[in-house]
């Protein structure tokens, strides 16, 4: 368990980390893939 525990800790800081920058970056870069597919096909 002694090393379980940092692991869920590392993984915890992450979601919380991704989910704090990922979710507008996600948002944006489907914002511009949808703008940017039917000049791009």
């Amino acid at each position: 368990m002694r090393i379980f525990q940092p692991i869920m800790l590392v993984c915890a800081v992450a979601l919380s980390f991704i989910g704090a920058l990922g979710l507008p970056g996600c948002a944006r870069a489907i914002g511009e893939a949808l703008s940017d597919g039917p000049e791009l096909a």
